[in-house]
């Protein structure tokens, strides 16, 4: 049937069912090299959107091809093992263990930043902002809108909004994105002026954001092409905290579950200046949530990391 896709944005054919009528005849590939090569990277369907075999038709197809051995390298994990070996011992070939691993940047995980500084959470002040853009890219595309609210013992004591003109029209996705209209930007400052000013109201602040790396990737990408980049800023994602600290209550970690596990009201999500008060709001509670753990310095942050790690391995044992 025909369906109009709006990823592709225009009509697709879709087949549901298809059926071949009469004999087929059912062609088998051989190997008929002298020298029998060793696979070495063979995946099961134990490795999700890669293999769709299970491994004992790709042991008989080894035998069939007169390997003497097959590896098995799935992503990630080994449960194929048992079943591995007992379809090799069938065919009588020797199995080679493995598995194709991943190489995790570990820093991806913090939840400080930055975790050098000295700064005593109860005293500091935080800068609880968000972004709007015109796209992923803090290369290519364009910040559009800036939200912020500064907060101090627990409130909320200053805000910052302020839309910015970009230098290309904002598309018809963005807009219906994030709402943000042509109109909205067109008599705004362009982001020489406001980034300046933005910089001055988070200065001396620990910067606070919903997966902080994407937004502070924008303003310190904006700094340096203005000349106004002065190093990495002490800052605090409150993606990471959330998912570690309630991540046993809650299966997504987006803002909008967030809110809804504080019970904050978010007015308009992807609107920078609700985000940032909604997101300041579930910060304060999980602030209070640290001292009650005893941590009370922003150092102390990404010892919460290490912690989870040792819980998670003593579950699994």
């Amino acid at each position: 049937y025909a369906e109009f896709d709006k990823f592709r944005k225009d009509v697709v054919l879709k087949i549901v069912e298809m059926q071949i009528e009469g004999d087929v005849e059912v062609k088998k590939n051989v190997d008929t090299s002298e020298e029998k090569r060793v696979e070495l990277h063979a995946h099961t369907k134990m490795s999700t959107q890669d293999g769709v075999m299970n491994v004992d038709d790709y042991v008989k197809t080894a035998k069939e091809f007169g390997f003497n051995s097959l590896a098995v390298t799935d992503h990630l994990n080994i449960h194929v093992w048992p079943d591995f070996e007992n379809a090799c011992k069938k065919q009588g070939i020797k199995p080679i263990y493995g598995v194709e691993g991943a190489l995790v940047n570990e820093k991806s995980f913090d939840i400080a930043l930055t975790n050098k500084e000295d700064i005593d959470l109860d005293n500091a002040t935080y800068c609880v902002y968000d972004i709007e853009t015109t796209g992923l890219s803090s290369n290519f595309d364009e910040i559009i809108e800036i939200g912020a609210c500064k907060v101090k013992n627990g409130i909320i004591i200053d805000e910052f909004s302020c839309f910015v003109k970009p230098t290309v029209p904002i598309s018809a996705f963005t807009t219906e994105l994030t709402s943000i209209t042509q109109d909205d930007v067109r008599n705004a400052e362009t982001i020489d002026v406001v980034l300046p000013k933005f910089k001055e109201f988070f200065d001396g602040c620990i910067l606070v954001a919903h997966n902080a790396t994407f937004d502070n990737s924008h303003i310190y990408a904006n700094m340096k092409k203005l000349g106004i980049y002065d190093g990495p800023i002490p800052t605090i994602d409150t993606l990471q905290l959330f998912r570690l600290r309630y991540g046993k209550e809650v299966k997504k970690f987006g803002l909008d579950s967030m809110v809804k596990y504080f019970d904050i009201v978010l007015v308009q999500h992807h609107r920078a200046v609700h985000d940032a008060k909604s997101t300041a709001l579930c910060f304060i509670a999980m602030l209070n949530g640290l001292a009650d753990s005893n941590i009370i310095n922003y150092n102390q942050i990404n010892t919460l990391i290490d912690e989870n790690t040792s819980q998670a391995m003593d579950v699994n044992k």
